[in-house]
């Protein structure tokens, strides 16, 4: 699978025993409703787990619940609540009311929580993303890495123009699709220390994961909480991270912060790293993620629960 395909999207069927169907389309999604009918008839659920977004989805389940009685889990990802343009508006918003038919509604972070009107929190969890199965590596190499979706609210050419302005000595290695944004590839794929690796594998990832010296963990949404920080927590890496109330939640005081945009900000971030006493932020990482993995635990023993009473009823 690519890393398009969201952690939650692949480990949460796992850890609830159900199968995971995947339809891809664009508005206005009239093969998709078709399939997910089709689905539906062929396996009659006794529950239904979406992620949102999107809006249309939510809707049509809704409405397929009441014809085929069947309980409705919806795993709320932060765009289904927080819009980034008129797009998202339009194919969200319109629809989050029906989150008031879903059993069980599942969200990623305490502020995304926050956001869900309060007649909903009863029925809703948070959920962390759990730990994955990380590569051990014995040996650390010298760079820096960024894994980057090339979306529009990670701020690439940002990132490039400061660390090139820092001069410092470790590589930094992009990881992802660079299509999205091709324009900044051609702009600075011949850029001294810079390296892009495009599209990997999930083992070519991960290996380059455990090798790394840290990883910068960027986004410009502040209700957004990223895999890669907590693949960064989980393989004990040293955080460069975007300064949102969000992510300073998650990483608290075990990370380097720097400001997006902010000119020097991410210079002086990357120059602290340097100084840094490494072993003090590892010892600080650890304690974190043995932390964060206990209640990551507690919270799916938490949900398999509530999932196996909604199916028994």
């Amino acid at each position: 699978m690519g890393r398009d395909i969201g952690i939650r999207t692949r480990w949460l069927p796992v850890i609830l025993r159900a199968k995971l169907y995947l339809l891809t389309g664009a508005p206005p999604y009239l093969r998709q409703v078709a399939n997910t009918v089709r689905v539906i008839l062929w396996n009659k659920p006794k529950l239904v787990i979406a992620e949102l977004p999107q809006g249309p989805l939510l809707l049509l389940l809704s409405i397929l619940k009441f014809i085929f009685r069947f309980k409705l889990v919806v795993d709320v990802h932060t765009a289904f609540l927080v819009y980034d343009d008129w797009k998202g508006v339009l194919l969200n918003k319109p629809f989050t009311p029906f989150l008031q038919l879903a059993d069980l509604i599942i969200v990623h972070n305490t502020e995304i929580f926050k956001l869900l009107p309060k007649h909903l929190t009863k029925r809703a969890i948070l959920v962390y993303d759990p730990p994955r199965k990380l590569i051990k590596s014995q040996d650390e190499g010298d760079y820096i890495l960024l894994p980057a979706s090339w979306r529009s609210d990670e701020p690439l050419e940002y990132i490039l123009e400061e660390f090139l302005a820092a001069n410092i000595k470790a590589p930094l290695v992009v990881t992802g699709d660079y299509k999205r944004r091709e324009h900044l590839y051609h702009k600075y794929r011949n850029a001294p220390h810079i390296v892009f690796t495009g599209y990997l594998s999930n083992e070519e990832y991960l290996t380059i994961l455990s090798r790394a010296k840290a990883v910068i963990v960027t986004t410009t949404r502040e209700y957004t909480l990223l895999s890669a920080g907590w693949e960064a927590i989980y393989a004990e890496k040293i955080a460069i991270v975007s300064e949102t109330k969000t992510l300073k939640n998650l990483f608290r005081d075990t990370a380097i912060y720097f400001k997006p945009y902010t000119k020097g900000s991410l210079t002086k971030a990357l120059k602290a790293l340097e100084k840094s006493d490494i072993s003090f932020y590892r010892l600080k990482i650890k304690l974190l993620k043995y932390w964060m993995s206990a209640k990551v635990l507690y919270q799916l023993r938490l949900l398999a629960k509530i999932v196996d009473d909604l199916t028994s009823i």
